[in-house]
């Protein structure tokens, strides 16, 4: 079975986001499952009818459970023109 990602899971690929750990990831595929890894993250596969209809950061966004401001605020700096400034001290300190 191939699976796509999907929500946080293709917003930290598409972006490179490598130092966020993400606890639960979500993919497409064709059956519903839900996993627990040996490290006790969860991996989520959402049948078809739930795959985005493009592959857009905002689609992406509103399919992800993520709650990491950090995570979040790094994705809104690499989309541009979001209303973030990409200077401000917190976000340096936690880029």
């Amino acid at each position: 079975m191939t699976s796509r990602s999907v929500g946080s899971q293709w917003l930290k690929e598409k972006y490179n986001l490598t130092g966020y750990i993400l606890t639960h990831c979500s993919f497409i595929g064709s059956n519903d499952s839900i996993e627990v890894t040996n490290k006790g993250n969860i991996e989520q596969v959402y049948s078809r009818k739930y795959a985005t209809v493009k592959d857009t950061p905002l689609l992406h966004l509103e399919f992800s459970s993520a709650k990491s401001y950090c995570l979040l605020t790094n994705i809104f700096v690499r989309t541009s023109n979001c209303g973030f400034d990409a200077n401000s001290k917190y976000i340096r300190k936690y880029k």
